[in-house]
């Protein structure tokens, strides 16, 4: 062999060698890391001193994190952290402690590694489990406001792209808040624990600010929780902030023109609504949506694709190249992008009337635009009708148990809420059980509900599904809903940049989730090409179409 082969041959496999060694000492040091996040999270919500805000528990992280990283046997691990426990303060023996018990929520609960003997010494897991059973009953960190919880934290609004030692505080705190607050963690798609791993080294050494800020809005991402989300000027540089002027939907998996924000800027750039968009800058749509959807926060598939439909065309150039389909012919437009403000956008902007008698036996509301001091009104104007269809393919405005009024025969239990125990984090219980309808309501309407849902259908709106589907002879039509319902609660990241997700859990009486599940339809109908194309509503023609067949059944 030529001896500059094997001058070359040497240098591959050094190269490979050092690649190896460099991945084992990185995968050493995130095991490290992950491990001190647990502890520190840990103490921050159990040690008595610490739970009362005796210290800056970020200034310990910072300060702690690099003597954790020079811990390199299960010893020095132990002492470690046995002696900075101890330099916390006595901890007073709990006479009367919450323990687990058949009427609390144990799923979420997740703290058998504080009896791990490959990483801890027997010394420090009794420490742990001394200070587990004697944990503290107050707290500084987190409260509770009605049932959701709402959190102290510093903000540090001046850290924009912050030391490593503060993108961390903002990993570890985000990382427990999820762990020992979020109702639904035992439904996220991946083990949290493994979701730390993966993400320490996103924290420990982002490219740059943007970097940093795309790795936040990846956590929040994972929680799998429609109600997650986080944004800020440099995820929005990522992927631009220029938008796309026309409304879009996902349809029969291709990219539609459904609508317009502005018909003047639409009109300057000449798409229709029934455009089928098959390539952008030559890249298949097919290829962008399996890209962004990745990344995707969201409770499920319905949500996920109605968010990368309203943002899959937005970026940073004024102007996009496309390849669209009409009428069968194929066609090559080039589209400007505009600012929000000059987009023109409305939520909650349906094109159906607000309140309407479609004839004389059909009442139609769209409970986008129903205030609460109308509903007295509308009711008692559409008891008389056969049918009665609630549009909830929208937002709505708290109407739903003053409407349940009227539909219910009587007081029924439709949802009950999960909460924390701030005495024992990480575990639930279940609390207040809601009702809707009213007792001995002989005056309820008897006629056929039927109510109108889609990926638009979250939250508040699926929480007055629930109430609705209380009701007798009610049929839900359309498609799933975004599946995340309950109150929203806050979590900080260093820089003042927050994030969201939802902080109780709502479930039906008999224990049923509706996180992710959504509301799902009795009769499925989503939107086709053809009839986007042709201006229908294909949902609400089917909700008609029903309605006058049980009527000529005499249903």
């Amino acid at each position: 062999m030529p001896t500059k082969m094997k001058l070359v041959i040497s240098i591959l496999l050094l190269l490979t060698i050092s690649i190896s060694n460099y991945a084992q000492i990185t995968s050493n040091e995130t095991a490290k890391i992950a491990t001190f996040c647990k502890v520190w999270g840990f103490l921050k919500y159990y040690h008595p001193e610490v739970a009362k805000g005796t210290f800056d528990w970020d200034r310990q992280l910072i300060e702690k994190l690099p003597l954790v990283k020079t811990c390199n046997t299960k010893e020095e691990t132990s002492r470690f952290y046995l002696e900075w426990i101890n330099s916390l303060g006595n901890i007073n023996i709990c006479k009367h402690r919450t323990d687990s018990s058949s009427q609390n929520f144990t799923q979420n609960l997740n703290i058998a590694w504080i009896n791990d003997t490959a990483i801890f010494s027997n010394e420090l897991i009794s420490k742990l489990n001394f200070i587990k059973d004697n944990r503290s009953k107050h707290h500084y960190y987190v409260k509770k406001h009605f049932t959701s919880p709402i959190f102290k934290e510093k903000t540090y609004k001046d850290s924009i792209f912050p030391s490593e030692g503060l993108r961390m505080v903002g990993l570890f705190r985000y990382w427990n808040i999820i762990n020992y607050f979020f109702p639904y963690k035992y439904l996220t798609d991946n083990e949290w624990n493994d979701e730390l791993i993966e993400m320490i080294p996103e924290f420990q050494f982002p490219e740059d600010t943007v970097a940093y800020h795309h790795a936040m809005y990846e956590l929040v991402s994972k929680v799998n929780d429609s109600h997650a989300s986080f944004s800020s000027k440099y995820t929005r540089l990522n992927y631009g902030n220029k938008f796309f002027p026309y409304q879009l939907s996902i349809v029969e998996n291709k990219l539609i023109v459904i609508g317009y924000f502005k018909d003047s800027l639409c009109k300057l750039n000449g798409l229709e609504v029934g455009d089928v968009i098959t390539q952008v800058e030559s890249t298949p749509v097919e290829k962008l949506i399996s890209d962004r959807a990745k990344q995707s926060p969201g409770s499920n598939e319905s949500f996920k694709q109605r968010n990368l439909a309203n943002s899959i065309l937005t970026g940073k150039s004024d102007s996009i190249h496309l390849t669209v389909i009409r009428q069968n012919q194929s066609f090559t437009a080039t589209v400007l992008r505009y600012l929000p403000k000059e987009n023109n956008f409305k939520w909650n902007d349906r094109k159906l009337p607000n309140i309407k008698d479609l004839d004389s036996n059909i009442g139609y509301v769209n409970m986008a635009v129903l205030k609460r001091s109308q509903v007295k009104k509308v009711m008692r104007n559409l008891m008389d009708k056969k049918t009665i269809i609630f549009d909830l393919r929208c937002y709505p405005n708290g109407t739903g148990k003053k409407i349940s009024k009227y539909l219910n025969k009587e007081k029924t239990p439709f949802s009950v809420f999960l909460t924390q125990d701030l005495t024992y984090p990480g575990m639930f219980y279940w609390s207040t059980i809601n009702y809707c309808g009213k007792n001995k309501n002989v005056q309820y309407y008897k006629g056929n509900v039927i109510v109108l849902i889609n990926e638009n259908t979250q939250s508040q709106a699926e929480f007055t599904c629930m109430a609705f589907k209380t009701a007798p002879n009610v049929t839900f039509i359309g498609s799933q809903t975004a599946g995340a319902d309950g109150n929203v609660s806050q979590i900080t990241f260093p820089g003042g940049y927050n994030s969201y997700f939802s902080g109780i859990g709502v479930y039906y009486p008999d224990g049923t989730v509706t996180q992710r599940v959504g509301i799902l339809p009795d009769i499925e109908v989503k939107p086709t090409i053809e009839g986007i194309r042709s201006g229908k509503d294909e949902v609400f023609e089917k909700a008609i179409e029903f309605a006058i067949r049980k009527l000529k059944n005499g249903l």
